[in-house]
């Protein structure tokens, strides 16, 4: 997320950041990243996503 969101979702998108890095129970593993002067789903691509979850799934196939 880019730190100069056209939709001033930045300061939000922080704080939940910050409530997720402190939860335990269930734990996160969100990867939410900041881009100085960037704006709103500046490194948002359906391809990335699409690989994100196919990662999990295999993940999740091995632990079974």
């Amino acid at each position: 997320m880019g730190d100069m969101d056209h939709f001033y979702l930045n300061q939000a998108t922080r704080e939940f950041s910050s409530y997720l890095e402190n939860t335990d129970k269930p734990k996160s593993d969100a990867d939410i990243q900041f881009l100085p002067t960037q704006g709103h789903c500046i490194m948002y691509s359906d391809e990335d996503v699409l690989n994100q979850i196919q990662l999990r799934i295999d993940e999740l196939q091995e632990n079974n």
